[in-house]
């Protein structure tokens, strides 16, 4: 996982990418695709390393649109707004809680989460 991790220095994040390559040659310097970098998360979260797990899942909620999905691809050139991926995130979110007891974050993604499923559902 730390092969992909990258620094994110337009929006001051540090997270695990899908890949390294495509970062700053296709992308301008940084993406987010969605379920990846939500499977990434529970991958480093599984690890143990729960700060990048947990940088992972803020990388993913700082994609919300304002209608309440999680922005299927977000970039410096591309914005996929009007779709999203499989709504995994209530299952990622639970498996992190299990592993880290981080209440706090739980309650910071909540709303999120349930503006996402009602998006869906």
């Amino acid at each position: 996982m730390a092969w992909n991790t990258i620094s994110d220095k337009k929006n001051k994040r540090v997270y695990t990418s899908l890949t390294r390559f495509w970062t700053d040659k296709k992308f301008g310097g940084w993406f987010v695709w969605l379920d990846d970098v939500f499977y990434h998360a529970l991958i480093n979260a599984w690890a143990g390393d729960w700060t990048t797990a947990r940088n992972c899942l803020r990388a993913v909620m700082d994609c919300t649109v304002p209608e309440g999905n999680f922005a299927c691809l977000m970039s410096e050139h591309t914005e996929w707004v009007d779709r999203s991926q499989p709504p995994i995130f209530g299952f990622i979110i639970y498996e992190y809680y299990l592993l880290t007891n981080d209440r706090e974050f739980l309650d910071e993604a909540y709303p999120m989460l349930l503006r996402s499923h009602m998006w869906w559902f």
